[in-house]
């Protein structure tokens, strides 16, 4: 349990860093400066990225449920990989609120990161449904309060986010580890550099 917790927390760290809401330079140049509702732009590679990431988790939990628990069914390996999936889409979710909200508390980041506590421990329950529901239920609940929220998320975080993430698939494009490792290791700090930042800071809802 404690290393399934230590990855939801790893998920959501990196999420953080990557985004995980974003836009590339050039969208950002064009569609920022409009007073549109930044969810049209945001939303197609945040519903991906929430899916790929459930997807991956869920692969990479199976050789870990079969080395620690060998006897288990099939049927209670795959519940449990998707149930760790859930709690990557989970992870994923919270890094969005944190991005939100950038200058938040270390109170407030605990207490999201509390929040795995229980999740980490359900794909252990297994193979019971109620554990996979139960994730299900979460995941749907704390996608559908992020998901209307989108657009609140800052200009110059967006930026921040495409250049973090367009570094980190370079890097892993050209299998440089280095690279990778300068991109992912730095704290998500927005800075504002343009003449009209304050313009491309300001979050827009219609």
């Amino acid at each position: 349990m404690f290393l399934t917790y230590l990855a939801l927390i790893g998920i959501a760290l990196t999420a953080r860093r990557l985004g995980p809401v974003t836009v590339g330079r050039a969208e950002g140049a064009w569609w920022l400066p409009l007073p549109i509702d930044r969810r049209l732009m945001v939303l197609p590679s945040f519903r991906s990225r929430l899916v790929a990431s459930g997807a991956a988790a869920s692969v990479a939990y199976i050789p870990f449920s079969l080395l620690t628990a060998i006897d288990r069914s099939a049927w209670a390996h795959a519940s449990s990989a998707a149930t760790f999936g859930l709690g990557a889409v989970l992870a994923v979710a919270s890094a969005a609120i944190l991005q939100r909200t950038p200058t938040s508390s270390r109170t407030h980041r605990v207490a999201i990161f509390a929040g795995f506590l229980p999740v980490a421990g359900l794909p252990f329950l297994a193979p019971a449904i109620w554990p996979m529901v139960l994730a299900l239920i979460a995941a749907v609940a704390l996608v559908a309060y992020v998901l209307p929220r989108l657009g609140e998320v800052s200009g110059a975080e967006l930026l921040r986010g495409g250049a973090v993430s367009g570094h980190a698939a370079a890097s892993i494009f050209f299998v440089n580890v280095n690279e990778l490792h300068r991109a992912l290791a730095s704290e998500p700090r927005p800075v504002l550099r343009r003449r009209g930042s304050r313009f491309y800071g300001m979050p827009t809802r219609w």
